[in-house]
């Protein structure tokens, strides 16, 4: 798929008609060059959204070919869009992009206020990076999915303001067998969410873990946030699984 195809069908999918106001402009630039046929101004560029939808800045760095040279491509598009996460959301661009570019790092902001987005103010270098891993223990024993941290690193969406570690400890049953329960996970968060992630994980997990105990920290620099030992996915057995699956993943 060309460039310019994926950026009419990103259009189509963010456009909207009726309540916040949003800049609806977009920069492309190849070797740190401007290309103008792809560009516009965000001055003039004002749009009405959708009711519920919010404004969204969504920039992409990453490698291609164009008539058999490679060349460095940067994009930062400015729009009305529905705010389905930045994890999401670059998902959805790496689905359209995978097979035509290389490098791809991607990174989305979303906010709820007119015209509070400008590709003039977003920079994907400025994102955070974090670890994302986890190390999972059964009667004080590190299970065989978990592994080391590197090359487990993961760029933070902007609304993401702090590398941040749960760590959670029970007793469940394992094929009718009681064991005591260990799991760290380092991911990418927000600070803002206060403990309100181990509240979730109280609610959803206390009738199948005993003596369950949940704790979280954020930090605010990159890679700060290490356990030491770690799996990209935990594989937990019975209701532990379970009930961490759906919340932490």
């Amino acid at each position: 798929m060309k460039f310019m195809e994926i950026l009419v069908i990103l259009t189509a999918l963010f456009l909207g008609g009726d309540a916040l106001k949003c800049y609806n402009c977009t920069t492309v630039k190849y070797n740190d060059v401007v290309v103008a046929e792809a560009s516009n101004t965000c001055e003039g560029s004002e749009i009405t959204c959708e009711t519920g939808h919010t404004c969204m800045n969504n920039a992409l760095g990453y490698n291609m070919e164009i008539g058999g040279l490679k060349v460095k491509a940067e994009t930062t598009q400015t729009t009305c869009g529905i705010n389905i996460g930045g994890d999401a959301y670059c998902e959805m661009i790496k689905g359209f992009l995978t097979e035509s570019v290389t490098d791809l790092k991607c990174s989305v902001k979303f906010c709820s206020t007119d015209l509070c987005t400008s590709s003039a103010l977003f920079l994907i270098g400025d994102a955070l990076q974090c670890y994302n891993c986890t190390t999972v223990k059964f009667n004080n024993v590190k299970i065989e999915e978990s592994t080391s941290c590197e090359g487990s690193e993961i760029t933070c969406t902007t609304d993401q303001n702090a590398c941040m570690t749960y760590e959670i400890s029970g007793k469940t049953d394992v094929e009718g067998v009681k064991v005591e329960a260990e799991e760290t996970q380092t991911t990418c968060g927000k600070s803002a969410d206060g403990d309100a992630h181990c509240q979730m994980i109280k609610a959803d997990m206390s009738e199948s873990v005993d003596d369950l105990k949940c704790s979280v920290n954020f930090c605010s620099t990159d890679l700060c946030n290490s356990s030491g030992e770690i799996a990209q996915i935990s594989v937990l057995v019975g209701a532990f699984v379970i009930s961490l699956y759906g919340i932490l993943f």
